[in-house]
């Protein structure tokens, strides 16, 4: 039995965190 819950939140973690990076530098770089 694999722990699947734990890699699905491993996942969703690095995946919000890196959305945030690149949503926040994609927010700077259009700035005016």
């Amino acid at each position: 039995r694999q722990p699947f819950g734990a890699t699905i939140t491993i996942l969703a973690l690095l995946a919000g965190k890196w959305v945030t990076i690149v949503a926040a530098w994609w927010w700077w770089s259009n700035y005016p």
